[in-house]
């Protein structure tokens, strides 16, 4: 689905920034470094091997790691301040980038197609097969089996709906496969914190549980989020605005 980006300002701020949250800072240094190094390894053998097949494959797992790697991104970074991105079509909900699947789904396809490589090289004739441990035919379906099983897992993500709705019934969000709905009568706060160093917007049902939510589900600020959640909340009168969203973000920002 695609998504309108925007930039927006709170008019009037109604939830407490704690110090926790303040203070989330990930960091991505740590993560690069490891990933080049894994990277390194993996390209040094085909820098002292000129087969093809072997070649191919191990490019082919490299751009997997990759591929792994940017898709955790959205994981450890929140958006930037006041940046937003709206479905176009109501009611009013903030969209995630449909990128971050699409990574997610490019690695394990990555992999099967090295599987794949492995198993050609053994039954190719006039291609000379890979060796060693990963060349062995158990270790080309691994890597088959590896990517499907990747395929399987992230192509019904792809396929749901994603997000943060709110509408005049309620706050709907999805996580992974799992659809979860507080009605506005049960949302007893919304609130801002961190786990991790990481960002979190947080909703606190009646009955006690709270719902801690990773910015990337749906790919906002989780303060104009928090924010927009909180004014609805306390006016109950102005939800049928939510069936416009531009009109409903109005309420509370200026854009």
């Amino acid at each position: 689905m695609s998504s309108q980006k925007l930039k927006v300002r709170i008019k009037k701020a109604r939830v407490v920034l704690p110090l926790e949250y303040q203070h989330a800072r990930t960091s991505l240094v740590l993560p690069i470094v490891l990933m080049l190094i894994l990277v390194g390894f993996l390209l040094l053998p085909v820098l002292l091997d000129n087969k093809p097949y072997f070649r191919l494959m191990m490019f082919l797992l490299v751009l997997g790691i990759v591929f792994f790697f940017l898709s955790t991104i959205p994981w450890r970074k929140a958006p930037s301040p006041g940046k937003v991105r709206l479905s176009p079509t109501s009611p009013l909900k903030f969209l995630p980038p449909t990128a971050i699947w699409i990574l997610n789904l490019a690695g394990p396809i990555c992999f099967l197609l090295a599987g794949t490589v492995v198993i050609l090289s053994l039954f190719v004739l006039g291609i000379e097969p890979i060796t060693g441990p990963i060349g062995r035919r158990g270790g080309g379906v691994f890597f088959i089996a590896l990517g499907i099983a990747g395929i399987f897992y992230q192509m019904p993500k792809l396929l749901r709906p994603r997000g943060v709705e709110l509408s005049p019934e309620g706050v709907r969000w999805w996580q992974g496969l799992r659809e979860n709905i507080i009605p506005w009568d049960g949302l007893a706060e919304v609130a801002l914190g961190a786990k991790k160093k990481g960002k979190r917007l947080r909703l606190h049902h009646r009955d006690g549980n709270v719902h801690s939510l990773v910015p990337m589900f749906f790919g906002s600020d989780p303060v104009v989020v928090a924010e927009v959640i909180r004014y609805f909340l306390d006016h109950p009168d102005d939800r049928e605005t939510l069936s416009d969203p531009r009109a409903a973000l109005a309420l509370v920002a200026d854009f």
